[in-house]
């Protein structure tokens, strides 16, 4: 072993006499200062490595660690404002796959997400397991989305709906008031119930029963608990060929998935084949007649959208409405006198009165204020962006914080009360962002079905208060808002008991 060792070893001298260590300093020098011009004129004219030298910083990560007890959107409005004003407007959210990046100010939201670049939402591999995936709220930007919207919008305008959906509306609102008066302890799945039965026959032109009801409402109950935007899933970070190789228990909340999947598609496909050969007018008899160049796959998947998506907000908003109003006689009766002086009691409100009743709309916008129901919105940008100081990567999950654009005290005055007189015009016109300019969302991937909610919710609203009053029961129980995608409240109770003019020809 030491012969190798004398062999491997060089000769005595070699080292020393090697070109390198004969080098002065004066030579070291002069190859530094080559090196640092070549480094300077690949700067120069490089631009990729120009911008790869210059990029911002992402946003400043949340700590986590000061959020908990927390809903996500009130976690993500903290940071920072103990600063400035200005310290959360964009923050990002820790943790594995693509950036999450949130956005606090309403005029970053505007600056950004009414760019194209914006339009497009993350890739959500829980949606879809779920089988929800071509749904308008997740498709990716692209045609298939476009014809989704176009259909959608051109079914659900102002004036279609006025004009060919106002009866079914105005019907099925009086339905409800009538179910809670005559079953005030089932309200909740009155109001569900209710609004399913209402898009259903608009979609499909189809009467659901119960079973098709309770089918739904189970799917849109399971499935709600899991689709929360800021929740991270390992199908959500790993690739879905791999999934199978997880351990036991995610597997088993893989075939949950798949069960969800198959009950929601076999609801929307039953529906959509009797819409097909029934006579009746629905969303998708006239999309297939005023539409034949549409795939019959997209019609399908936009009416889907609507019995999901539609019922889920619409329901959040009237629990909400009710929530927010069972401790608050003296709005309720603020609003009914405005309605009585202004409609009458010989008949029930309707659309025509929308723009005679002012303060029944500063309730709509402050129940939307005080909680949207969408408190996260989701969009992805294709291409990387900069914002105020900030870089954000092309494919990051970007999420309108509505909740805290809308609880920004700089904009609404103690956001924390429930106060529609905020909202109230002076000298002709309301000083305040109307709400629902936020609540529907932003840009390209705005809500194409606004029209209709907001009709049917100005029903509901006048409705209700024009024919009950909402009481709360003893030992009430705080509000809690559900964490999820769309947050609805619960945890509360109340009743209703019919006004003194209330008769049973006030529902007919």
């Amino acid at each position: 072993m030491a012969d190798l060792v004398c062999t491997l070893s060089p000769p005595c001298g070699v080292l020393s006499s090697a070109p390198f260590h004969s080098m002065d300093v004066g030579n070291l020098v002069e190859i530094v200062i080559i090196i640092c011009r070549s480094m300077l004129v690949v700067l120069r004219y490089s631009p990729s490595i120009r911008r790869l030298v210059r990029r911002l910083p992402i946003p400043t990560a949340i700590d986590m660690s000061k959020t908990l007890g927390l809903k996500p959107w009130e976690a993500c409005a903290l940071p920072g404002k103990e600063k400035s004003p200005t310290d959360n407007s964009l923050i990002s959210i820790p943790g594995p796959g693509h950036l999450r990046v949130v956005i606090n100010d309403v005029d970053s939201a505007f600056e950004l997400l009414e760019k194209p670049n914006f339009s497009d939402r993350p890739q959500w591999p829980m949606a879809r397991l779920l089988g929800r995936d071509q749904n308008v709220g997740f498709l990716q930007y692209g045609k298939r989305l476009q014809q989704s919207r176009r259909i959608l919008a051109g079914s659900f305008n102002r004036g279609v709906v006025t004009k060919h959906w106002k009866g079914l509306i105005e019907s099925h609102s009086t339905e409800l008031v009538r179910c809670l008066l005559s079953s005030p302890e089932d309200f909740f799945e009155d109001v569900q119930t209710e609004v399913k039965r209402m898009i259903i026959e608009l979609t499909y032109g189809d009467m659901p029963n119960r079973e098709y009801i309770s089918r739904v409402n189970k799917v849109q109950h399971e499935i709600s608990a899991v689709i929360q935007p800021t929740r991270i899933w390992l199908v959500n970070i790993i690739p879905e060929r791999l999934v199978w190789l997880l351990p036991s228990s995610i597997n088993r909340f893989l075939r949950w998935t798949r069960e969800m999947r198959i009950i929601y598609q076999q609801l929307i496909q039953s529906s959509f084949d009797r819409a097909k050969v029934q006579a009746r007018p629905s969303f998708v008899t006239s999309c297939l007649v005023s539409n034949p160049t549409v795939p019959e796959d997209v019609v399908l998947s936009a009416a889907g959208s609507l019995l999901s998506a539609g019922t889920e907000t619409m329901e959040a908003f009237i629990l909400t409405f009710i929530a927010l109003l069972h401790d608050r006689p003296d709005i309720q009766e603020r609003a009914f006198s405005e309605i009585s002086s202004v409609v009458g009691l010989g008949r029930l409100p309707g659309l025509q009165d929308y723009d005679a009743l002012p303060y029944i709309n500063c309730i709509i916008q402050e129940v939307h204020r005080y909680h949207p129901v969408v408190p996260l919105v989701t969009h992805s940008n294709r291409s990387e962006e900069n914002c105020i100081g900030w870089r954000i990567p092309k494919k990051s999950w970007v999420f309108a914080n509505v909740w805290a654009m809308l609880h920004d005290g700089r904009i609404y005055s103690k956001p924390n009360e429930f106060s529609p007189d905020r909202f109230m015009p002076r000298h002709g016109e309301s000083t305040l962002r109307d709400p629902r300019d936020l609540v529907f969302g932003f840009g390209r991937r705005v809500c194409p079905g606004r029209h209709l909610a907001n009709s049917f919710l100005f029903l509901v609203v006048t409705r209700v208060v024009a024919l009950l009053k909402i009481v709360p029961r003893d030992n009430q129980a705080p509000i809690e808002w559900q964490n999820a995608l769309v947050s609805a409240p619960h945890g509360f109770q109340c009743g209703f008991e019919a006004r003194e003019h209330v008769t049973i020809s006030s529902f007919v």
